[in-house]
């Protein structure tokens, strides 16, 4: 019975032009889509300051933070305009991120921006808007009322094109923003130096907080 189940839902997907979890369409893959985690490997995926991944490991369809080991970057490839598709689900109070056009390990909480994963019972960080989840970390909070959902499975997508950042949650906007504005040409926030002045150019790292978290359906898509 639960071979013809799971055999019924691979067809249903098929029929209805769905891709089944960490896979592409014909349609994704004819639009440039790239697949940066499949399920069962974590081949690209070595933590920030080692040539190996420690601690994150492929389970259940799942790309999991399972134990520390420090972040998970994507060091197969550096990208620079991009629009990025990921499923998270974190832990009871944790924290986590998505890091995009990082552009130095070794500097990276400066080079990078990151967009917040935060539980909504996490007391201390949730009373900072610009620190919640599908925040710009540290610098630009989502609308008033957008919440991520606990202990489920969340969407973003994050559009890097040119000097425009935006992020979208469970279909949501939380942030748009053009660097070449005014306000971006001065320290922000957390950065030492002006973000508008950054490189547009890097890597995507998952950030180890400490906590268990999960992603899935990690697609990228290359924009001129």
């Amino acid at each position: 019975m639960r071979f013809l189940t799971a055999a019924f839902l691979s067809l249903s997907l098929a029929v209805s032009g769905m891709a089944a979890d960490n896979t592409l369409t014909d349609a994704e893959k004819a639009d440039g889509w790239k697949l940066l985690f499949d399920g069962t490997s974590t081949t690209g995926w070595v933590n920030r300051d080692k040539d190996e991944l420690k601690n994150w490991k492929a389970i259940d369809g799942a790309f999991v933070r399972d134990g520390g080991g420090g972040d998970a970057l994507y060091k197969a490839e550096q990208f620079e305009n991009f629009v990025l598709s990921l499923d998270w689900k974190i832990a009871d109070k944790g924290n986590s991120g998505v890091f995009i056009r990082l552009s130095s390990l070794k500097d990276w909480i400066n080079t990078g921006a990151e967009i917040q994963i935060l539980d909504i019972n996490e007391a201390g960080e949730m009373s900072r808007p610009n620190h919640i989840a599908g925040s710009l970390y540290d610098l630009v909070a989502p609308p008033e009322g957008v919440r991520m959902k606990s202990g489920e499975w969340n969407h973003f997508d994050i559009t890097c094109d040119g000097p425009k950042i935006s992020c979208t949650m469970n279909g949501v906007q939380t942030f748009a923003i053009d660097v070449t504005e005014e306000k971006w040409q001065k320290p922000q926030g957390k950065f030492k130096l002006p973000y508008g002045t950054l490189p547009r150019k890097g890597y995507l790292m998952l950030q180890d907080h400490g906590q268990k978290v999960e992603f899935k359906n990690i697609k990228l898509k290359p924009l001129p």
